[in-house]
């Protein structure tokens, strides 16, 4: 993962496919992979905006497998 990211980088979320804008609250769940805030909610993650971080992180387990879930 490249911690320089500037805003107009787009990375595509693993699960969805969706375009992901840089910076934003993805979850990183490996160092070139993220799925976007929809997905990781759905997967039991909850975000804090106002402190910027991750309060409960969402389950990523099926996703280390490394198959994308969209075609």
């Amino acid at each position: 993962m490249n911690d320089e990211r500037d805003a107009e980088d787009v990375v595509q979320c693993w699960e969805c496919g969706d375009a992901i804008p840089m910076p934003s609250e993805a979850y990183w769940f490996s160092e070139e992979s993220a799925i976007c805030l929809a997905c990781a909610t759905r997967r039991g993650g909850a975000y804090d905006p106002a402190d910027e971080r991750w309060v409960r992180e969402p389950d990523t387990a099926a996703l280390l497998d490394g198959q994308r879930a969209f075609g």
